[in-house]
């Protein structure tokens, strides 16, 4: 007899239900058992595990590296960072994370607050996130006014 771990997924369960009932009811077989709790006889196609072939995971790393490769790579840009305090909302625009709206909210708020002071002033700008605010001061700084 095959140990239980070597039988299919259905084999086991029809053996565990033989167990299970036949505590109450008298069953001598597995298709003894089938009529009254159906048991597809053979697993389906699409339970059935894919062996993993080493040639497509190889073939599948080699893509990847390929695709690597052929990443264009950005040139180092020069950028003039500016007064956020002079900024106007088109300025604000080349941050990457910033629309019109949101600048405006910005340009908005400083103009509430009498210009901005600390870096901190610009996270309770409604809708900015604080990965934006980090981008925003590489291309803007502070002056201490």
């Amino acid at each position: 007899m095959k140990p239980l771990l070597a039988w299919s997924l259905h084999q086991q369960k029809g053996v565990f239900l033989l167990l299970f009932f036949g505590l109450t009811v008298e069953f001598f077989s597995l298709l003894d058992f089938m009529p009254e709790y159906p048991i597809a006889p053979a697993i389906p196609p699409w339970t059935v595990e894919v062996p993993t072939n080493l040639s497509v995971e190889r073939d599948a790393r080699e893509f990847r590296l390929q695709k690597e490769v052929h990443v264009p790579i950005k040139a180092n840009k020069v950028v003039v960072k500016k007064d956020l305090n002079l900024a106007k909302a088109e300025d604000l625009l080349p941050v990457h994370g910033i629309g019109p709206v949101l600048s405006q909210r910005i340009i908005n708020y400083r103009e509430a607050l009498g210009g901005y002071k600390k870096e901190s002033q610009l996270y309770k700008v409604y809708g900015l996130d604080s990965v934006v605010v980090l981008r925003l001061f590489d291309y803007f700084y502070l002056t201490n006014q």
